[in-house]
């Protein structure tokens, strides 16, 4: 994991206390980017486009965690924070590097479709045999199943079943990425 679930991180003077992998920080900080933002304020957006054409808006942001720095890129539909999300761990000083490594990052995973939705049998499809996606928590149901995010898309655990039950019989390998890890290098 990025940052350790109820771990706190001392930080100059101040001590930043992690929760469930998101920081709450008091005072205001000078982020990497060069930009003076309060807790809160977004850093920069910026429009991307996926493989069908479609623009897709995304958030930066950066924070300190126990090992380093956290960059991360939400994207934003309907003006919140949903569908994919990307991030990489590095230093603080060299803010650009890992901010061109993001955007990379970003960009490779806009350029592969994982599902279509098949309006005949009202279901999603795979596209391939591989599917990427991430698993988060799923409000309506208060966690007792996932939320599976894959291109962008939220699909409950039943929808996520009935997409791979194309595959009944076959054999899988289910192999879990760290969050700051490239997921398409890991094959």
């Amino acid at each position: 994991m990025i940052c350790s679930k109820d771990s706190s991180q001392k930080w100059g003077d101040e001590v930043f206390p992690f929760s469930t992998g998101t920081i709450e920080v008091v005072t205001e900080i000078t982020l990497s980017f060069g930009r003076t933002k309060k807790k809160g304020n977004d850093m920069d957006a910026k429009e991307f486009t996926d493989v069908d054409g479609k623009k897709r808006m995304f958030e930066f942001k950066s924070f300190p965690c126990p090992t380093g720095f956290v960059y991360e890129a939400t994207e934003i539909q309907n003006g919140e924070p949903k569908g994919m999300r990307f991030s990489v761990l590095g230093t603080e000083n060299e803010a650009e590097v890992w901010r061109y490594k993001l955007e990379e990052r970003l960009k490779k995973a806009l350029k592969v479709k994982h599902i279509e939705y098949h309006k005949e049998s009202h279901t999603w499809t795979t596209c391939d045999q591989i599917i990427r996606g991430q698993i988060r928590w799923d409000d309506e149901t208060e966690g007792e199943t996932p939320l599976i995010v894959v291109d962008g898309k939220d699909l409950t655990w039943t929808e996520f079943g009935k997409t791979i039950m194309t595959y009944e019989g076959f054999q899988f390998v289910m192999r879990f990425v760290d969050p700051s890890d490239d997921m398409y290098e890991t094959e």
